[in-house]
C-alpha cells in the first residue's frame, strides 16, 4: 500500500486512533496509580568453586581429602549455579522458611512452601507475594529476590531463604562426615579392647611358661605379620562400613572418609548421584512421573547406579587380588616362625596377636582425629555478599507502565483504524468509483459542517462566500463535467438520483439547479419524489399543486411552475401523492410534459427516489437525456452501489457518471486549499503561518470569530 493512501487512510480514522488511544493510556494510568505496590529486596550468593575448607585441609597435611573435596567441585564447575538454584527451591528448604517466618493462611495452616515461589514477575495485576531465584550474569552467583506489599517482609524472604539453605548445605556435609567418625570411634574401642586382652594373653603365657624373651629375627617377622594382619583388617572394615550404611559402592582402601588409595572417581559419582537424587525430589514437586524433565533425571540416575556398579567390581577386584597377596605373605611369614620351638612359637603367636590390634587401634584412632578435623574445618561454599537490607518499590514501575501505554494505545488505535478501513465495503473517493465500477466520476461535493448552509441559495454577505466558496466551485467543476461529458450529444434533461436514502440527491439537484442558472440558463426543478419530497422545503414554496396535477390534466405547467429567489431558476414540486407514482410517470402525459418543458427551459432536473426503493427512477431514466448517480462517501457499501448501477443499466444506456457526495476533505489537498482560501489575512508570516498550514493539512484549522449575520434559515435533507 502506498504510503499517500495510508496517510489518508490516518487522517480518515484518525479519532478512532485518538479515541482508542486516549482509552488504554488512561485505563493503564489509573490501574498504576490505583494498584498496590509490591516492594523487592535482593541479596546474592557466591558459589565457590573451591572452597576455604580445602586450603585448610591441606595446610595441616590432609592433602588426599582435599583432592577428593576439589574433584567433586570440579565435577559440578558446568552446572554449578544451575544445580544449586534447584536445590534452593526445594520443598524441605522453603517449608523451612515458611516456619520460621511464621506464614499461615486465613486458617491458620502454614502455607505451602513451593507457593512462595514467584514464576513470571513481568505482566501482573496483583502485588507479588514470594521468593524468585535468578542467576547472575555471567559468574557463579545467585542472586536471590524477595517480594511482597511490604517492605520488611521482602527483606525477610531474601535474607531467611539465604539463612535457611546455607545452614542445610553445612548439614549435609557434615551428615557423611559424622557417620564416618562415629564409625571408626566404634571400631577403635573394640579395637583397644582386643588389643588389651591379647597384651593380657601374652603377659600370662609369658609368666607361666617363664619366657622373657625371644632372638630378634623372631621379632621380626612377627612385627611384619602383624602390619599384614592390620592391613587385611581395614579392609575388612571398609566392607563392614558399606554394608552398615548401606552405599551403593564401597572402596576397599577407604574407611571412614580416610582415602588409603585413588578413590577420586568413585567419590565423585557418589556426590552427583546423590544431587541427581535431590533433584529429582524436588522436580516431584512440580511434575508428573510421566513429565519429560522426571524421566530424564531417573534415566540420568540409572545411567549413574550402572557406572558405579562397574566402578565397584573394578575396585572390589583389586581389592581381593590385593587381599590375597597378603593373606600369602603371612602365611610364608607363619611358615618361618614354625621352624622355632613349640613355646617360642605360641608366645610369637600372642606377641604377634598383640601387635596387630595395637597397630589397628593407632590407625583407627589416627582416622578418628583426621574426620573430626575434616569437620570441624568443613564448612559450606556458599558464602553471601551483602544480606538484603533495602526494599524497593518493584511495581508499579511508573514510567515503564506510561511508556507501554504510549506504545499499546498507539498500536491499538492504528490497529483498529486499519481494521476498520479493512471492514468498511463504503466509497471514499472518485477514484475507487472509476476503478471498480468503471464509471466516470462527474463531481465531488465536500462535506459541509452543521454550523453551514449546504445550500448556495443564501445571502451573499462577505462571510458567507468565504465558507460557501469551495462548495460552489465544486458545483461549477460538476456542471462543466455535465457540459464535457455531454459535448457531442448536448444534455437538455437529466435525472439525478441514488442508490439508497439519504445520500443527499436533493441538495445536489437543487445547488445544481442554483449553479446553472446563475450562468445566465433558464432552470427548473422538478421533484420527482413521491415518497420523500423536500424541493419545496428547500426553496420554501408551496407544495398544493405540482407535478402530480400535471400529469393528471388538472393543471398546466404555467400553473404549477413558482419562481425562487434565484433569478432563472423555477420548481415544480410533487403535489398531491398520487395511488401509483409509476403509472404516472409510464403515461403519454409524462413524455409531454418533458417535451412541453424542452420549449420553455435550456435545463431541466428531475430529483427522484431512490432507484432501490422504487421502480420510479427506471422508468424516467428511460424518458431523460443523461442519468446522474449519487454517492455518499463513506455511508453505502460497494455492494449497493454495483446493485443500483446494474438496474440503470438493465433500462437504458444513459448513465452519464457519478457524483461523490459528502466527502471528507480533511487532509486532503481539497481542505489545503479550502483552508487557504478561507484562512483570515491576518494569518501572519513566518512559523505561525507554517504552523497554520501544517494544521490544515490533519483537518485541523484556526478558530476565527464568526460574523453575525441574518440569513433565511433552510431545512436541510437528512
Amino acid at each position: 500500500m502506498e504510503l499517500k493512501k495510508l496517510w489518508e487512510i490516518i487522517l480518515r480514522r484518525k479519532w478512532i486512533i485518538i479515541q482508542a488511544f486516549i482509552l488504554i493510556f488512561a485505563v493503564i494510568l489509573i490501574g498504576t496509580l490505583l494498584k498496590t505496590p509490591t516492594y523487592r529486596a535482593e541479596c546474592h550468593i557466591v558459589i565457590e568453586q573451591q572452597g576455604t575448607q580445602e586450603a585448610l585441609l591441606r595446610s595441616i597435611g590432609l592433602e588426599q581429602v582435599s583432592e577428593i573435596l576439589f574433584t567433586m567441585n570440579l565435577g559440578q564447575k558446568s552446572s554449578l549455579v544451575a544445580v544449586e538454584m534447584m536445590k534452593i527451591v526445594t520443598k524441605p528448604i522453603l517449608d523451612e522458611v515458611v516456619r520460621e517466618m511464621d506464614l499461615k493462611n486465613d486458617r491458620g495452616e502454614y502455607v505451602a512452601g513451593p507457593n512462595l515461589v514467584v514464576t513470571n514477575p513481568t505482566f501482573f495485576w496483583y502485588p507479588l507475594w514470594g521468593i524468585m531465584v535468578k542467576p547472575h550474569k555471567q559468574s557463579n552467583v545467585m542472586v536471590i529476590l524477595g517480594f511482597s506489599p511490604e517492605p520488611q517482609q521482602a527483606i525477610d524472604f531474601c535474607n531467611t531463604l539465604t539463612r535457611v539453605y546455607i545452614q542445610a548445605d553445612i548439614q549435609l556435609k557434615h551428615k557423611e562426615t559424622t557417620e564416618a567418625a562415629l564409625f571408626a570411634e566404634e571400631q577403635s574401642i573394640k579395637a583397644k579392647a582386643d588389643w588389651n586382652e591379647a597384651k593380657r594373653t601374652f603377659k600370662e603365657f609369658q609368666e607361666t611358661e617363664g619366657l622373657v624373651d625371644f632372638d630378634v629375627e623372631s621379632q621380626i617377622l612377627i612385627s611384619r605379620i602383624a602390619e599384614l594382619h592390620a592391613e587385611q583388617n581395614i579392609i575388612e572394615l571398609s566392607v563392614k562400613e558399606a554394608e552398615k550404611y548401606g552405599d551403593v559402592v564401597s572402596d576397599p582402601y577407604q574407611i571412614g572418609g580416610q582415602v588409603l588409595s585413588n578413590a577420586g572417581q568413585i567419590s565423585q559419582l557418589k556426590t552427583t548421584l546423590s544431587q541427581l537424587e535431590s533433584d529429582l525430589e524436588s522436580q516431584l514437586t512440580k511434575y508428573t512421573g510421566n513429565h519429560p524433565t522426571i524421566i530424564a533425571l531417573r534415566q540420568q540416575i540409572a545411567d549413574l547406579e550402572d557406572k558405579l556398579i562397574i566402578e565397584k567390581q573394578i575396585v572390589e577386584e583389586s581389592g581381593s587380588a590385593r587381599y590375597e597377596v597378603i593373606e600369602g605373605q603371612i602365611n610364608d611369614y607363619k611358615r618361618r616362625l614354625n621352624e622355632f620351638p613349640e613355646k617360642l612359637y605360641t608366645l610369637a603367636q600372642l606377641s604377634l596377636q598383640a601387635d596387630t590390634y595395637q597397630a589397628l587401634f593407632e590407625m583407627l584412632l589416627d582416622m578418628k582425629y583426621r574426620l573430626n578435623i575434616t569437620k570441624a574445618m568443613q564448612i559450606s561454599n556458599l558464602s553471601v555478599i551483602e544480606y538484603a537490607w533495602k526494599a524497593k518499590v518493584f511495581s508499579p514501575n511508573i514510567e515503564f507502565n506510561l511508556i507501554m501505554a504510549l506504545v499499546l494505545g498507539l498500536v491499538v488505535g492504528f490497529g483498529l483504524a486499519f481494521l476498520v478501513e479493512y471492514l468498511d465495503d463504503t466509497i471514499k473517493d472518485g477514484e475507487s468509483i472509476q476503478t471498480q465500477f468503471g464509471i466516470p466520476l462527474i463531481g465531488t461535493i465536500p462535506l459541509v459542517t452543521k454550523k453551514e448552509n449546504q445550500f448556495l441559495d443564501i445571502s451573499d454577505t462577505s462571510g458567507s462566500r468565504r465558507e460557501l466558496h469551495f462548495l460552489n466551485e465544486a458545483y461549477n467543476i460538476m456542471s462543466y463535467n455535465i457540459k464535457l461529458g455531454s459535448i457531442d450529444n448536448p444534455v437538455k434533461h437529466i435525472m439525478i438520483t441514488s442508490a439508497a436514502p439519504g445520500e443527499g440527491k436533493t441538495s445536489i439537484s437543487s445547488n445544481l439547479g442554483i449553479v446553472m442558472a446563475r450562468k445566465g440558463k433558464r432552470v427548473v426543478v422538478i421533484d420527482s419524489d413521491f415518497l420523500r419530497p423536500n424541493i419545496y422545503k428547500i426553496f420554501g414554496v408551496s407544495n398544493d399543486k405540482g407535478l402530480t396535477n400535471v400529469l393528471l390534466g388538472e393543471d398546466t405547467i404555467d400553473d404549477v411552475i413558482q419562481a425562487t429567489s434565484t433569478e432563472g431558476l423555477y420548481v415544480i414540486t410533487t403535489g398531491p401523492k398520487p395511488p401509483s407514482s409509476a403509472l404516472l410517470f409510464e403515461s403519454q402525459q409524462m413524455k409531454n410534459f418533458i417535451k412541453e418543458l424542452e420549449l420553455k427551459f435550456d435545463f431541466i432536473i428531475f430529483d427522484t427516489p431512490p432507484i432501490l426503493t422504487i421502480n420510479d427512477p427506471v422508468i424516467l431514466s428511460s424518458y431523460v437525456d443523461k442519468t446522474i448517480l449519487v454517492i455518499a462517501a463513506n455511508e453505502v457499501s460497494r455492494q449497493v452501489i454495483k446493485q443500483g448501477i446494474a438496474t440503470l443499466n438493465k433500462s437504458n444506456d444513459n448513465l452519464l457518471g457519478a457524483v461523490i457526495n459528502k466527502f471528507h476533505t480533511e487532509g486532503s489537498h481539497y481542505y489545503y486549499y479550502y483552508y487557504y482560501y478561507h484562512s483570515p489575512d491576518d494569518s501572519g508570516n513566518g512559523f505561525k503561518k507554517f504552523l497554520y498550514d501544517s494544521l490544515a493539512l490533519v483537518g485541523i484549522r484556526k478558530k476565527r470569530k464568526r460574523r453575525r449575520r441574518t440569513q433565511r434559515k433552510v431545512p436541510m435533507e437528512s
